[in-house]
């Protein structure tokens, strides 16, 4: 027995369901995109349909092609690959039976992200410039950049044709599968040039772009007839959902329960009359009694449905507890590097001024410079959650704290030592008032000042150490470079 089984995230599709009813619009059903795509595309199909302003029509006793067959006349298999944006959706079916279904995370953003980091260019340009792949270079006005964008796609896409044959590969490996004689591909991605090409030689079956206008005859959907075939890459997902609410093919509703009945009781769907008898029914049989106890259960379901509700978020702000906690370190080590880089210091800035403002008539042979690294950011203890007692109803209130001060900004400290060689004491007293003027350090104090004699006993000038202290403009700016990095 073969089971189709589909699941999703309810977190997922209410997110979807919100958005559309956020727009004024009730949602009927959740679908899947692959189902969809067969109900398109598969050959040979049951019914032509027209699908048009929002009308489905099926003609009677009218055919749509000759569909795959095999030599002897079997049936074999069809594989359908769309290529969108943000996924690669991946199916095999027999006569519009699925029979495997992949999606693929990955899909043409990546290859417009491939073209925006190499050739530096924003996400809609690199958009623009992907679909111009298809002209012939030489007709194009940006002959350079199409080729380079060609170059720049052929990685990634190398590695999602090889994901689509890895699906295609695991589905011929089952046990009974049917052979697989062609692979139909839609989406704006298989317009890529060489893409169906380049498929086919992976899978060794032929691969042809999809025709969704062969099968289903479109109405007036506001487009000239001269501008329907650009459209056949992006037709066959929105046509087959509409052939799913027609309830043409497999049809597999992923819309919770709960938002199911929901919509299905505010459909009119008891007449007039019958509510009539009911309530005379209901009014025979003591109705008073039994809306009382109908009022009583739907009350209990609902509480228990909270309760279930309330175990639920709290397990999983359990599980988001280890990301909430590597949060936290992240954001200790950023605050570290602010720290640090609020108090590194322009060594070679610092140097550079120095040499330009020795005076003639001292040299100096040593210089050192010792930074007083800022103490490390600690972050404050989380503050303590507030309890809840979920078998009683009630909660009490987490109790306030005060949040601690953030610590100073770090400030720039150190020492400087100089060594060097004076003519004399005047030219020494010079360098010192020369090292004022230099914005990096401060207070420039000479801690021992030899004369030097010859061996005759002459003077030869003298020997110097002085210190400095390490002064607020001695600051780098990579702090605002990783400010901007970071932006």
């Amino acid at each position: 027995m073969h089971v189709l089984l589909a699941a999703v995230q309810e977190a997922t599709v209410l997110r979807l369901v919100a958005a559309v009813e956020a727009g004024g619009l009730q949602v009927a059903a959740v679908d899947l995109v692959p189902l969809a795509l067969i109900r398109s595309l598969a050959r040979p199909a049951r019914e032509l349909a027209l699908v048009g302003a929002g009308a489905v029509v099926s003609p009677d006793g009218t055919e749509a092609g000759e569909g795959v067959a095999m030599a002897d006349g079997s049936v074999g298999a069809e594989g359908i690959v769309s290529f969108g944006g943000g996924v690669t959706a991946i199916d095999v079916h027999e006569i519009g039976v699925p029979r495997f279904v992949r999606v693929l995370g990955t899909g043409g953003r990546e290859l417009t992200d491939a073209i925006a980091n190499e050739l530096d260019l924003p996400p809609e340009t690199a958009e623009a410039l992907k679909r111009q792949l298809g002209e012939d270079a030489h007709e194009s006005r940006h002959e350079e950049l199409v080729a380079r964008a060609r170059t720049s796609i052929e990685r990634p896409l190398s590695v999602l044709l090889d994901e689509v044959r890895s699906s295609i590969d695991y589905y011929r490996n089952q046990p009974g599968s049917s052979p697989l004689l062609r692979i139909v591909a839609t989406g704006g991605a298989a317009q890529l040039p060489g893409l169906t090409e380049r498929l086919s030689a992976l899978v060794g079956v032929p691969v042809e772009h999809a025709r969704p206008r062969e099968l289903v005859a479109l109405g007036d959907i506001g487009f000239a007839d001269d501008e329907l075939p650009r459209l056949d890459p992006y037709l066959p997902a929105a046509v087959g959902l509409a052939l799913g609410g027609a309830g043409v093919g497999t049809v597999i509703d992923l819309l919770p329960r709960t938002r199911r009945n929901a919509v299905t009781r505010q459909k009119p769907q008891i007449s007039t009359k019958a509510v009539a008898v009911g309530a005379a029914f209901v009014v025979a049989l003591g109705g008073v009694t039994f809306m009382a106890h109908q009022s009583l259960s739907h009350a209990q379901s609902q509480r228990a449905a909270v309760q279930a509700e309330i175990t639920h978020v709290q397990a999983q702000l359990g599980a988001l507890q280890p990301i909430l906690d590597r949060e936290a370190q992240i954001q200790s080590l950023r605050d570290n590097l602010d720290t640090l880089l609020a108090a590194d210091v322009a060594w070679q800035t610092m140097m550079n001024r120095i040499t330009a403002n020795i005076p003639p008539g001292v040299t100096l042979t040593s210089f050192s410079g010792q930074e007083t690294p800022p103490a490390p950011v600690v972050p404050p203890p989380p503050p303590a959650a507030s309890a809840t007692d979920t078998s009683s109803g009630s909660s009490s209130e987490a109790t306030t704290t005060t949040q601690p001060a953030p610590p100073p900004p770090p400030t720039i400290s150190g020492a400087i030592t100089f060594q060097g060689q004076a003519k004399d004491y005047p030219t020494l007293a010079n360098w010192i008032d020369s090292m004022g003027k230099v914005p990096q350090i401060a207070n420039v104090y000479v801690t021992s000042a030899t004369k030097v004699t010859d061996a005759s006993g002459a003077g030869n000038g003298l020997t110097f150490t002085a210190t400095a202290e390490i002064a607020a403009d001695a600051q780098s700016n990579r702090l605002d470079q990783y400010a901007k990095a970071g932006k």
